[in-house]
């Protein structure tokens, strides 16, 4: 078929490891740059260094992903890596525990303790990164968060004198239980809404706009009106305790009269014990409001 022999073939595209790809500074690919990581699911990494090496790459990360994990590994392993990588000419790197270096955990926040905690691990993990190389300046991968969700943002009107963005959806921590709970701007229609809407218009110009900072104030006030009804619940409970405890001579065994039989002494006392504990857990609640700002127990993350 002459020169049009191969006009069938596929040529291929261009590709970045070709040396004569691409027109930009930095935008080629040499083929020795590219390498692969360890095996997350395995503290022995000096075993993932050793295949990488038999598989001729000169780019290899130590991947330390699970906290449980990372911390399994002996700095003797690092120690031997680094002579192996040094024979091979291989140019190591490291991945650091996926944690929230803010202190953010499972169970939500776990306070400045477990912000600390995590900055040992990072330290830690700085320490076993150095031994592969002190003279080098090892890549470190550390992820800026731990999977806590950040805050969701829309266009801000500005005729209503809105930002340029305006907060869509943040994060509320319960001071006292560290729980998170997301909350978002939302319109919302309430029955006695219905005889004033307008169905030919807009509807998303109608109703009630919760903002975030109202979500927030109805959260806390109804987290306020749940502890007051616990509170109420345990006063009462005291004050029918401090009745049978009357009733059952608490008074005369509380002035320290004589000559009390066992029998009222020992059910006075269950009583005056009982109220005890549930007066003593209605000061404890109280106290507890009153050093978070009373109904202010959850903030913005």
């Amino acid at each position: 078929m002459g020169d049009d022999s191969n006009a069938s073939f596929y040529q291929g595209e261009y590709s970045s490891l070709n040396p004569d790809y691409g027109n930009f500074v930095g935008y080629r690919l040499d083929a020795p740059n590219i390498g692969f990581p360890g095996s997350a699911q395995t503290a022995n990494q000096l075993n993932e260094t050793v295949n990488a090496l038999k598989q001729g790459v000169k780019s290899f990360e130590v991947t330390m992903v699970s906290p449980e994990v990372a911390e399994q590994i002996p700095m003797q392993h690092f120690q031997e890596m680094k002579a192996l990588m040094k024979l091979s000419g291989v140019k190591p790197s490291v991945h650091a525990p996926i944690l929230d270096p803010a202190g953010f955990g499972q169970r939500g926040w776990d306070g400045e303790e477990g912000r600390q905690d995590t900055e040992r691990r990072f330290e830690a993990v700085l320490e076993k990164a150095h031994e592969l190389d002190a003279d080098g300046n090892i890549p470190v991968v550390f992820h800026s968060t731990g999977g806590v969700p950040g805050p969701e943002y829309r266009p801000g009107d500005e005729e209503k004198g809105e930002h340029r963005f305006k907060e869509k959806q943040i994060i509320l921590i319960n001071k006292e239980s560290n729980q998170m709970v997301p909350v978002k701007e939302e319109r919302k229609y309430y029955p006695e809404d219905y005889q004033t809407l307008k169905p030919g218009e807009d509807l998303e110009k109608q109703g009630h706009l919760l903002t975030t900072q109202k979500q927030i104030d109805s959260v806390n006030l109804s987290d306020w009106d749940q502890k007051l009804t616990n509170l109420a619940f345990y006063k009462k409970e005291a004050d029918e305790t401090l009745s049978k405890a009357a009733e059952a001579g608490a008074f005369d065994l509380l002035q320290g009269k004589e000559n009390i039989p066992e029998e009222i002494k020992q059910n006075a006392g269950k009583y005056l014990d009982r109220a005890g504990l549930f007066i003593e857990n209605v000061d404890l609640s109280f106290r507890t409001r009153e050093d978070n700002n009373l109904c202010m127990v959850w903030t913005r993350l």
